[in-house]
């Protein structure tokens, strides 16, 4: 189920290949995905399709060099980029950034853009139900470039 609507976006939109994280908890983990535009590009959205869970934008114009960060811990959602502060403004109406996670096992990512001048890479904590491998470890893996 999408828990984002009313995106109205046209056009043609390239989507990254599926990248696989193999992500090791056993409880949901929220991410930080991060876009690089090598080229100036548009990020149009981002997709778990094991979950169904996606953020979309409207409009978010990337320039050459810059770098969006999408964080979705529930404690302090938010997306920047290291040109601009604050770019909440650009996600589609209805788009909830702390329900964006990662869930045990298998997750794949994928990145929707209008051109192909965009890379990016996604990084998670593994989070536990239990004490059981209750040890916080810092993983970074990339997703497929555009």
């Amino acid at each position: 189920m999408f828990f984002c609507q009313g995106t109205n976006q046209s056009g043609t939109y390239r989507l990254a290949q599926n990248t696989v994280v193999n992500y090791t908890g056993t409880a949901p983990a929220p991410v930080r995905i991060f876009a690089q535009a090598t080229t100036a590009d548009t990020l149009c959205g981002i997709r778990n399709e094991r979950t169904g869970q996606a953020i979309y934008f409207r409009n978010l114009l990337m320039a050459a060099g810059e770098t969006i960060i999408v964080d979705t811990d529930p404690t302090n959602p938010c997306v920047y980029s290291t040109f601009r502060s604050d770019l909440r403004s650009f996600l589609a109406p209805g788009c909830d950034l702390a329900t964006l996670c990662l869930l045990p096992g298998a997750n794949y990512v994928n990145i929707l853009t209008k051109g192909t001048g965009t890379v990016s890479w996604i990084s998670y904590y593994n989070r536990h139900l239990s004490i059981d491998g209750a040890g916080s470890s810092l993983t970074v893996n990339s997703l497929a470039a555009f």
